[in-house]
């Protein structure tokens, strides 16, 4: 019987935890290699500490993220993790309402800098990469949620049954007919 209490709830929190990370560094770099490379010319110094930041965040949450994932797809098949858990569940739901959030704060922002004037190359590349990564984590997720599920005890009695039924009692009647006829 897999383990649905607290181990549980730790397992998926510190995995969406590590997606969190992951993302949030990957947007940070993003912003900050936009802003190193479509500089602004009134901006007279450079800062690289929110590039490092992004890749510090990445070096230390990504990889765990990938590690989680991975014992968390060995403990499912070992029994030991419910895959339909509640906390799973509650987390991917909330992931995708995080990321539609984000995605409508993004393009709101994009039209209201388009609207007076500001669209830059620098702002478009940063607007763009918050776009991907929301796309990227929300359709992992989205496919996540769209796994096969388990049948329940009517389905799976009734289910397979009714259609292997139906051409066994064809047959044992054409077999029958022409049994007689032969």
């Amino acid at each position: 019987m897999p383990d649905n209490g607290p181990r549980n709830v730790f397992v998926y929190l510190l995995n969406f935890l590590t997606l969190y990370l992951s993302a949030l560094g990957a947007a940070i770099i993003i912003w900050g290699l936009a802003g190193h490379w479509f500089r602004d010319p009134l901006d007279n110094y450079a800062n690289n500490g929110p590039i490092r930041s992004g890749i510090a965040m990445l070096v230390v949450a990504f990889p765990l993220f990938l590690y989680l994932n991975r014992h968390i797809r060995r403990s499912i098949e070992q029994g030991e993790l419910a895959e339909r858990s509640m906390i799973k569940r509650v987390l991917t739901y909330l992931t995708l309402f995080l990321i539609a959030i984000t995605t409508i704060v993004d393009l709101i922002s994009v039209i209201y800098t388009f609207l007076g004037g500001d669209l830059t190359a620098r702002f478009a590349v940063r607007g763009l990469g918050i776009l991907l990564i929301a796309g990227f984590v929300f359709l992992y997720y989205l496919g996540d949620l769209r796994e096969p599920k388990e049948e329940t005890p009517a389905q799976a009695s009734t289910g397979p049954a009714v259609p292997a039924e139906v051409p066994a009692s064809e047959g044992s009647e054409g077999s029958a007919s022409s049994g007689v006829e032969g």
